[in-house]
């Protein structure tokens, strides 16, 4: 049985993730036979499970002979320091030699560092700023247009009720100074009425 490991060796910081992938095989083993490694937890890291890769190797000629298992372990970096991945050990029965038989591979050290302050080329927070102003603004646009029309709407009625008894008698005087205009250019209504009023 063999047991090996790859981890990522970038340069890790503050929300970055890391992965541990551990790949089992085993002659004369199908894949679904083979152990799943201890699973660790790891304080300052979350863990986030995978599902394993199970597949069966053959000689190239359709004849299975053996088994592989590929698990990757995941980890979110959740504050700077330095981490050490424990070693994972798979015990196996070895059936030739009628004995327990140990594969480990060794713990891992990683650190990470603090999340540098990242300042946009483009402030948001300015332009969230100048959006509210322009939100207030409209506002008090609104607010001027509706004081506006309040405002006449109450001078309205204020002439109507002051002005209302006195437009009949405007009415007659107005029609009155029509006909008179009407005799002296000699005009004639297209669609007459009352013709005694247009000799």
């Amino acid at each position: 049985m063999r047991l090996t490991q790859t981890v990522t060796t970038t340069p890790l910081k503050v929300g970055d993730t890391l992965t541990r992938t551990l790949t089992l095989q085993a002659d004369n083993t199908p894949g679904l036979s083979l152990p799943p490694p201890d699973q660790a937890q790891v304080k300052g890291l979350r863990r986030y499970p995978q599902s394993p890769v199970i597949s069966n190797l053959d000689d190239g000629r359709g004849n299975i002979s053996g088994g592989q298992r590929i698990d990757r372990q995941v980890y979110r970096v959740e504050q700077a320091g330095r981490y050490q991945l424990p070693a994972i050990v798979v015990k196996w029965w070895d059936s030739r030699n009628h004995r327990l038989q140990v594969t480990r591979v060794p713990e891992v050290t990683v650190e990470a560092q603090a999340a540098s302050a990242y300042t946009p080329t483009f402030s948001i927070a300015e332009d969230l700023k100048q959006l509210g102003q322009h939100s207030r603004w409209q506002l008090s646009q609104h607010g001027l247009a509706w004081g506006a029309a309040l405002v006449l709407l109450v001078l309205a009625t204020y002439l109507a009720h002051g002005i209302w008894p006195r437009i009949p008698p405007l009415w007659r005087r107005g029609c009155g100074a029509l006909r008179w205009w009407f005799r002296r250019l000699r005009l004639l209504p297209l669609n007459p009425r009352r013709e005694k009023d247009f000799p």
